[in-house]
This record gives C-alpha cells, sequence and structure tokens, in this order.
C-alpha cells in the first residue's frame, strides 16, 4: 500500500513500528490504526495514537514527534470515502478525549473531514507553518544543489560549515527496508 499510494517516509510501516519500539513513557499512549481492506488487498491505513497528558487522552498521528506531515494512507484506485470511513471506524472505536491533528500537507486526504458532511468533530486550527519539504524528481543531491540560486548555493554551504564547526556532519538516504529503530533512538 505504501508504494502504490506513493506515500511519505513518515507513513511507512517500519517508521511507525520503529517509532512504537523505542517511544518513552509508552504506557501513557495507545495505538489508534484504522484499516481499510478490499478483500485481501490493503486500501488504506490511518496510523493514530493516544497520549494522555494530565488525564486527558489526546489523539494525535503516530509518530507525530519524529514525523514532518501526517495523513491517512489511501491507495490510489480505492473508494474515494476510504478516509472518511478509516476516520469513523477510529472515531467509532473512541479511547481519546480530545483530537490533535497537525502538520498536515495542503494536499492531505484528511482535509475532507473537516467539511461539513463531518459534524463539528474536527474543526480546522488557524495555525500556520511554513513547510519545508524538499521534493522533485532528482536522482542524487548534487543535481538539486544545482537547482538552487546562487544565494541558495552560498547560504547551504555556510550553513553546512558552521555545523560542521561541532563535527562530522553526514548525509544518507535509508533504504526501505533497512530498520528505522536506530534513526529514531538517535533523534530522540
Amino acid at each position: 500500500l505504501w508504494q502504490r499510494a506513493g506515500g511519505l517516509v513518515f507513513q511507512h510501516p517500519g517508521w511507525i513500528a520503529a517509532w512504537w519500539r523505542t517511544t518513552p513513557q509508552q504506557e501513557r499512549r495507545a495505538l489508534r490504526i484504522g484499516l481499510a481492506w478490499n478483500g485481501d488487498r490493503l486500501d488504506g491505513v490511518i496510523a493514530l495514537a493516544t497520549l494522555r497528558r494530565s488525564g486527558i487522552r489526546i489523539l494525535e498521528w503516530a509518530a507525530k514527534d519524529h514525523s514532518d506531515y501526517g495523513d491517512a494512507l489511501v491507495a490510489p484506485d480505492s473508494d474515494p470515502r476510504a478516509v472518511s470511513r478509516l476516520w469513523q471506524y477510529v472515531f467509532d472505536q473512541g479511547g481519546f478525549d480530545l483530537i490533535y491533528l497537525n502538520r498536515l500537507l495542503p494536499d492531505a486526504g484528511v482535509h475532507a473531514l473537516l467539511g461539513p458532511a463531518h459534524g463539528k468533530a474536527l474543526r480546522p486550527n488557524h495555525r500556520t507553518e511554513i513547510s519545508y519539504r524538499v521534493a522533485g524528481s532528482w536522482q542524487r543531491g548534487a543535481e538539486w544543489f544545482e537547482t538552487l540560486s546562487k544565494k541558495g548555493r552560498q547560504n547551504y554551504r555556510r550553513g553546512r560549515k558552521f555545523m560542521e564547526e561541532s563535527g562530522a556532519l553526514r548525509f544518507r538516504l535509508l533504504d526501505a527496508a533497512e530498520p528505522r529503530e536506530p534513526v529514531l533512538e538517535r533523534v530522540a
């Protein structure tokens, strides 16, 4: 499903599983995952978790603190109502007092849940954040770098030099089959 839907790395089941295995204070958390099946084919997932804070159970994206963006993961050829049905399943199961789904891209499928057909369970928050997402068809980092303006390349080099003063700096792309636990433990 993750490949069919063109999912973000933060939607990969390995990412969510690694987060769950390494998350601190697990006794204050519970997973709330909705699955949409079409026969024996998985067509949708919404990976959520609750966090108990001051006695209130807050529903949020699973692995939220280690993810840039959250959204339901739905196969492109699935029923257009799949996101609504996934949400309704999680909502009906309960186990939470407050819903906090932030960090949505403008094209996130869960935006459909904000419409009048879904009642008042979800309301948009007017807080905005700047997205620094880097996405493109580049095969290598050097290709991306060459698309930057002269000033952009200078700023990148300056920032990199500043970070290298604190120690060696390495960039690496994780393979889809590579375990995420060590990465999550390091950035936690």
